[in-house]
């Protein structure tokens, strides 16, 4: 009897901390378009310059086909769909998008 109320109180003690905290919302997904300036298929990253401006932003390609981006290249417009892997900076692609070719927005000088 002894060992049955130690064993209830324990129980009570695990569960009550989990039972109390709120349920996890799920996030919404992360859409990002950008320029392509590189990408290495053997440990599926793409680094994109964003639009907006900012630092480089590495995508983690593991969950897409290789077929989906094979034909990208360097300086190509792209918009990606996916999730930021916590606690890293890399955001973990599901889908990539090809819009257009990059132009530059500036006329180029000769």
């Amino acid at each position: 009897m002894r060992y049955v109320t130690t064993l209830g109180l324990l129980f009570v003690t695990l569960v009550s901390p989990a039972a109390s905290q709120p349920p996890t919302l799920a996030e919404q997904p992360l859409v990002i378009e950008g320029r392509v300036l590189w990408i290495d298929f053997g440990s599926e990253t793409l680094m994109l310059a964003p639009s907006t401006g900012g630092p480089a932003i590495a995508i983690d390609l593991h969950r897409i086909g290789q077929s989906d981006y094979h034909g990208l290249r360097g300086n190509e417009y792209v918009r990606v769909v996916g999730y930021v892997l916590r606690p890293s900076r890399r955001l973990q692609a599901f889908q990539l998008y090809l819009v257009t070719p990059w132009f530059p927005t500036q006329p180029q000088s000769p």
